[in-house]
């Protein structure tokens, strides 16, 4: 709902921030980086369909977008830094939800009544098959299940400070059936309904954290986590003969030991000070292979070491004004890269209401590790090892207005310039800006350019009072340079973005003891940008013909969406339980996704997104 995030997909849930890919952003937990946390996501998408982290765990997080603070490194568009809260140190509550997306559990709670040293978990396990038994086509005839666990243990101790342990991991699995009945095959050609798909994914990270206070003015945070994610993907044909003769298998691991302490001192009321190194020891492997038909390999596998160091400032200049200075480092020996990335910012509240903020800084990313380490079958060397981190240089300039109590106007205009992007040698519009893929096979170089700017509007009600909203309007221009050094709309160039989300809750029965909730949130923004089809070409070659010289000049229809949340909440002395009912994109609206050449009616025809979804829960809690 934040000013500036696109989300204009249905099928996915990536996050584009201010015209930036996906994977731009950076997702940290418990203080180390960690990949997407997304249940059937696949390597170089940097997104999946569901979460895997249950907000039933989640703390205090931060979401940043742009020109953020020198502790974070490795983004490029903004920084996802979760925490997991604490359980409940006074007594054990359990909660029991069911509904069409599956069932869930937590439970939290101390270990030992009067003690301090708590546990807090959550388990899911979700099919669509529900859907499918209420007539919802969510999914069609795809097969899918996925279930998750996150868990937290908390160890308080007298002198040693807090230790915890934490976890979150997913499963998750889609698949379709080959039809096995001959005679409701297409024998003129290739025929999907005698396609096998098979698909897993898996992710863990876990991890122990220590927190101590040295002192009044001084205290350091360490984590120490390992991480990995992973997906098989596996396509088969049904023979004449009914068995299945494998022709695609892809197959991913991504694997990380990660080190992370932070040092904090706090001087005086004026100076803090914020320093601290990461260190990433990752471990990668992908085969994308077919065995039958194309006879080709391609494999990426290696090791390698991932440094980052930084140093911020915070001085306090006055009670009205704040100012943030720092620097950030990152080595990665793979490739031999290093990276010096300076920022700076300031707040600025000259008068009781009203507010100026500024920041400004550099920044790096690195691409998916599959980019360093592909290799052809058969052909010797890497085909891109040392190709550079993209890099960004952020300015943002903001104003606030808390014109009454709990209401804030904010306002924020950015510039980013993106430089050192990897494009190809050969002469051409393609960049990595719009890259969705986990690797390419072309040799690249780090020459391409991009551009993104906007104004950003947000009005905000905090919670209070019974009800809340959110309302938000960006306006932005997202462009790129290839190694053609034409300029271009990047695949992400919506150029305008308006959501408003908003909730009222009503107290009824005796003492407002029982509550009904209303919650709503409309979301518009302009189409993802689509390269146009060159539809003479495509019918005299009978296939779909792109005009590349056009790259993302097209773009398909505006995206709209509403969703609504119904809720009623009984609370009784000892246990208290709830219905609702969530439904998605309640009118119905098919939102285009894409467009592709049809060869039978010789036509350019549109493809859609999924209709309404509604999602019946029952929770208890006691």
């Amino acid at each position: 709902s934040f000013a500036g995030v696109n989300l204009t997909d249905d099928i996915t849930n990536e996050i584009s921030i201010r015209g930036n890919s996906p994977k731009g952003l950076l997702w940290r937990l418990e203080g180390v980086e960690i990949p997407v946390p997304n249940h059937f996501n696949i390597e170089g998408l940097y997104a999946g369909n569901v979460s895997i982290l249950s907000n039933n765990l989640l703390g205090t997080s931060d979401f940043s977008t742009g020109a953020f603070a020198a502790e974070y490194g490795n983004a490029l568009s903004g920084v996802y830094d979760l925490r997991l809260r604490a359980g409940n140190e006074r007594k054990r509550e359990y909660t029991v939800q069911v509904g069409f997306l599956g069932i869930e559990a937590s439970a939290e709670g101390p270990f030992v009544k009067g003690k301090r040293s708590t546990y807090l978990l959550n388990y899911r396990y979700s099919t669509l098959g529900l859907f499918k038994a209420v007539g919802s086509d969510l999914g069609g005839d795809l097969n899918t299940g996925f279930q998750d666990l996150n868990l937290k243990l908390n160890f308080p101790t007298r002198k040693a400070g807090v230790f915890s342990v934490f976890l979150v991991g997913g499963l998750s699995d889609a698949g379709y059936e080959p039809e096995r009945d001959s005679t409701k095959w297409d024998n003129s050609g290739w025929d999907q309904s005698r396609v096998e798909e098979d698909y897993r994914n898996h992710f863990v990270a876990t991890g122990i954290n220590h927190r101590l206070i040295i002192n009044e003015k001084n205290y350091v945070n360490t984590t120490l986590a390992y991480t990995r994610a992973g997906n098989n993907l596996a396509h088969s044909y049904l023979t004449d003969s009914l068995t299945l003769q494998r022709y695609w298998n892809y197959t991913v691991n991504n694997s990380a030991i990660r080190v992370a302490t932070q040092f904090n001192t706090k001087f005086n009321a004026k100076h803090h000070l914020r320093y601290g190194f990461n260190y990433n020891r990752l471990i990668f492997s992908l085969v994308d292979s077919w065995p039958t038909g194309w006879n080709k390999e391609f494999r990426a596998e290696g090791t390698g070491n991932f440094y980052q160091t930084y140093v911020q400032h915070k001085f306090r200049i006055n009670g009205n004004m704040t100012f943030l200075s720092g620097i950030h480092t990152t080595y990665f020996d793979v490739n031999g890269k290093f990276s010096v990335e300076p920022r700076l910012g300031f707040d600025w509240r000259f008068a009781p209401k009203h507010k100026l903020s500024f920041g400004a800084g550099m920044h790096s990313r690195q691409e998916s590790l599959a980019f360093y380490f592909i290799q052809e079958e058969g052909a010797p060397g890497y085909i891109n090892r040392y190709l550079d981190n993209s890099r960004a240089i952020h300015l943002v300039l903001g104003y606030d207005f808390s014109f009454f109590q709990d209401f804030n106007l904010h306002t924020e205009i950015y510039y980013q310039y993106l430089y050192g992007v990897p494009v190809r040698t050969k002469i051409n519009g393609f960049s990595v800006l719009n890259n969705n893929e986990a690797y390419v096979t072309k040799s690249l170089v780090n020459d391409g350019i991009g551009t993104n700017y906007g104004l950003e509007l947000t009005l905000e009600k905090s919670f209070s009072k019974n009800y809340y909203f959110l309302v938000t309007g960006s306006f932005y221009n997202s462009i790129y340079q290839g190694s053609d050094q034409v300029w271009r709309n990047t695949r992400y160039n919506g150029n305008y973005i308006t959501s408003v989300t908003a909730g009222k809750d009503f107290r009824v029965g005796k003492n407002g003891k029982h509550l009904i909730g209303l919650n709503a949130k409309f979301f518009y923004a302009g189409g993802r940008r689509i390269t146009p089809i060159d539809l003479e070409a495509s019918i005299a070659q009978g296939e779909e013909v792109r005009i590349n010289s056009q790259r993302f000049e097209d773009r398909v229809d505006d995206y709209l969406r509403l969703d609504i949340r119904l809720r009623f909440k009984h609370n009784l002395k000892k246990v208290a339980w709830e219905v609702s009912l969530d439904v998605q994109n309640v009118t119905n609206r098919l939102n285009e996704i894409n467009r592709r050449y049809n060869p039978s009616s010789q036509s350019i025809v549109k493809r859609y997104q999924q209709g309404i979804i509604p999602v019946m829960r029952f929770r208890v809690e006691f």
